[in-house]
């Protein structure tokens, strides 16, 4: 074989690797090419004292005024303590609270217990919000003082919908004045018409529809209004700033409310003689409630008139009881289906 067409075949064969080898080098340095990542905007917060610790979740630090902010608070603290939240009516500054809602209590591995509550902030206009420092309190009982931890305050952008560089349109100027009709009898007949119509319009309106009953919604079973009743008044920490007098009063008239609701007895208008009077002469009541209803009641006045002081312990004991009763005594389905 030739040797001049030896060599011209070795050229080409190398000129075929080398430019393999190039296209194999340009792919390689795509690959490596770093992909632009998403910045999160979420802020993760966490705060301890002593055994408790509190986890700060905000789902993100800037939106429009037509979104709304997800802030979840999770404790975490040993078996026994009373956690009291921040409550949502007065502690997110300019923030509304739109809603909130409670996680079950969750008995984690390393025995503390984790309970989670989770807001939903709207914003009014567009600016710089606050979201204040919060402060939970981690009450251990047994006369053993609370534990405070406030959060750090939280910076939160909101933006407008409308474009950062917009302006004001100018007006064109009117091209030319046209004078109105010299005879405007068509047009008061056609504005008299119209009054005359729309006064007609609210003349029916007053007569049949003003005093049409309006659809009312359900009312809240007795129960569920108890427990909610309950756990709001939990919520206000009156024994954790030691104003026991007036919890034990507030527990008092969620009790004869309840009754009330739920059984059709006057007890708000009552003595505690008169109820256990009208008591006895009913069966409305299972009889065996009624000891343990005379020792809540009895034990409720003697701390509202005779300043007696009680424990925390057999505080939330109260507490208690009175949710054991409410759960024995709610209706059974076919009683809430009537």
């Amino acid at each position: 074989m030739d040797r001049s067409y030896m060599l011209g075949k070795n050229h080409f064969a190398s000129l075929i690797i080398m430019v393999a080898l190039l296209c194999l080098l340009v792919s390689g340095c795509e690959r490596k090419a770093p992909e632009t990542a998403e910045i999160s905007t979420a802020i993760t917060k966490s705060f301890e004292q002593g055994p408790a610790k509190i986890l700060l979740v905000v789902d993100t630090n800037e939106i429009t005024v037509a979104d709304r902010i997800t802030l979840s608070l999770t404790t975490i603290a040993p078996e026994g303590y009373e956690v009291v939240m921040p409550n949502p009516e007065n502690s997110f500054g300019e923030f509304t609270v739109v809603d909130f809602s409670n996680t079950e209590p969750f008995l984690a591995a390393d025995n503390t217990i984790r309970r989670m509550r989770t807001y939903i902030l709207e914003p009014f206009l567009a600016g710089v919000y606050t979201i204040p420092s919060l402060t939970i309190i981690f009450n251990p009982g047994k006369e053993t003082k609370p534990l405070e931890i406030s959060t750090e305050e939280l910076a939160v952008t909101v933006k407008s919908l409308l474009p950062e560089n917009t302006t004001r349109p100018d007006i064109a100027d009117i091209a030319d004045i046209v004078e109105p009709p010299p005879d405007r009898t068509l047009l008061y007949s056609l504005a008299a018409i119209f009054a005359l119509l729309a006064i007609a319009a609210l003349v029916y309106w007053f007569y049949f529809h003003k005093n049409k009953p309006e659809k009312q919604a359900p009312p809240v079973p007795a129960h569920i209004r108890a427990y909610q009743e309950l756990d709001a008044l939990v919520a206000l920490g009156l024994v954790e700033r030691g104003e026991i007098k007036r919890f034990y009063s507030k527990v008092s008239d969620i009790f004869r409310h309840y009754i009330e609701n739920r059984f059709f007895i006057k007890a708000p208008e009552q003595t505690t003689e008169e109820f256990f009077g009208e008591l006895g002469s009913n069966q409305i009541i299972p009889s065996q409630h009624k000891p343990q209803l005379k020792n809540f009641l009895t034990h409720c006045d003697l701390v509202k008139f005779a300043k007696h002081r009680p424990s925390d312990e057999k505080t939330r004991e109260t507490v208690g009881l009175l949710r054991n009763f409410i759960k024995e005594t709610e209706p059974h389905q076919e009683e809430r289906t009537l």
